[in-house]
């Protein structure tokens, strides 16, 4: 009867080989026990190797099993991990402000701004930056579409010079740019610039208003910069604020704490009711 001894040797780089060949003589504890399944290391060779004696009629299937297990190892590292193919990488190429068609979030019309990530879209009115639509799951609008554009999403700014009467300044935008681009987010930015020929018209300030949309996100961020230069008019701000106005129809229940929630009133109801001692309140 036959014997073989069968050797295996784990290089680097997950090299593997096997080696096959007729023996005449078998250590004594398998050839008393052919059941018996011997592993030891090999004297004087290198550790990775192992030496393996067995019958082979008997343990043809061993024999099957560790060549799969050959077969397997030439496709693993040295940490174990199965090795793919080398990925050739493309560079991308950089977004600025200057170069937004890379970005599929944004587009631009004559007099609009849509930014769109799937989940949500936004639309601004060009160059004002006023936000009149907001678009999500399947409603075409969240904010009153029975406003003007103009009296939808907005930011307004509430000054006075010192000792003068409140004026209201709903920060139009003149200008528009990308700040930044990327295949997951994108900064745009609605600016205006104050003049001293402006006069009383305006807030003697630079205004920028930023929004920020990334991929994966049902919502966006919005803040503005205000910039006062040496020697510009003195000025007093009592409020800066954003304004969203939703769909009354669709947002009537409003709820300030556990214990303060009820129905929201509408524009009717503030119109038709009784006021208060403070401007703004009505029963």
């Amino acid at each position: 009867m036959h014997k073989f001894v069968f050797m295996y040797l784990n290089l680097p780089y997950g090299v593997v080989v096997l080696l096959v060949y007729s023996c005449n003589k078998i250590p004594p504890p398998l050839s008393q026990n052919y059941a018996g399944l011997l592993i030891s290391p090999v004297k004087n060779q290198s550790a990775g190797w192992l030496k393996m004696a067995f019958n082979l009629r008997q343990w043809r299937w061993v024999l099957g099993a560790f060549a799969m297990l050959a077969l397997f190892s030439l496709f693993r590292d040295d940490q174990g991990f199965t090795r793919t193919p080398p990925v050739v990488r493309r560079e991308l190429r950089s977004v600025s402000g200057r170069d937004n068609t890379y970005n599929q979030m944004l587009s631009k019309t004559d007099n609009q701004v849509v930014l769109n990530n799937g989940l949500v879209q936004l639309t601004f009115s060009y160059p004002g930056g006023d936000v009149i639509g907001i678009k999500y799951k399947g409603i075409d609008n969240l904010l009153e579409i029975k406003n003007q554009p103009s009296n939808r999403g907005y930011w307004d700014l509430v000054w006075n010079k010192p000792g003068g009467k409140d004026s209201v300044d709903k920060l139009q935008g003149t200008r528009f740019k990308v700040v930044t681009a990327t295949a997951d987010q994108i900064e745009i930015s609605f600016t205006k610039t104050y003049s001293p020929s402006l006069g009383n018209d305006t807030v003697p300030l630079n205004v920028d208003k930023r929004y920020i949309m990334q991929r994966g996100r049902s919502g966006f961020y919005a803040y503005a910069i205000f910039e006062r230069l040496e020697g510009w008019p003195e000025v007093d701000m009592d409020q800066i604020r954003i304004v969203y106005k939703l769909q009354q129809d669709k947002f009537r229940y409003m709820a300030i704490s556990d214990d303060r929630k009820r129905v929201m009133p509408t524009a009717e109801d503030r119109a038709n009711g009784e006021p208060l001692a403070y401007p703004k309140l009505f029963f």
